[in-house]
């Protein structure tokens, strides 16, 4: 193999970089083509923790859970038993969130970028030996 990094390793990482992103996003997507809204209990907040607010709600007799950093207000003035607006999909309610599907869908498009530009680093830091040795 050499000094030089492999390309297969090389296409290796960059493909697993985005291992279960395009699931999770298939996930979003459907939320925002399928959605019912449904009032949640705030259960309790962690205003260190970027403002984590932290939800459940009911549906088909099961409860679910969620969080959240996307709430109209600061998070200091969300109290607990509090009632907040959640979009939820009706088939898979654990697919839940309070921002409005087609930004939730948004955002976590472009979160999906991240672990190719997370590989597109390692794979310029794996190169800079090869380069310097000028070969």
């Amino acid at each position: 193999m050499g000094r030089f990094p492999c390309r297969l390793h090389l296409l290796m990482l960059l493909l697993l970089a985005g291992t279960g992103c395009s699931e999770q996003l298939q996930l979003w997507e459907q939320l925002k083509d399928h959605h019912s809204t449904i009032k949640a209990r705030v259960t309790r907040t962690n205003c260190a923790d970027h403002g984590s607010v932290f939800y459940e709600f009911r549906t088909s007799d099961k409860p679910y859970t969620g969080v959240s950093y996307w709430i109209d207000k600061p998070c200091k003035d969300v109290k607990p038993g509090e009632l907040i607006v959640v979009y939820y999909n009706p088939d898979a309610p654990r697919v839940n969130s309070t921002m409005t599907p087609a930004r939730a869908y948004e955002h976590y498009k472009a979160k999906s970028y991240e672990p190719f530009y997370f590989a597109g680093f390692l794979v310029l830091v794996l190169l800079i030996p090869y380069f310097r040795n000028g070969r």
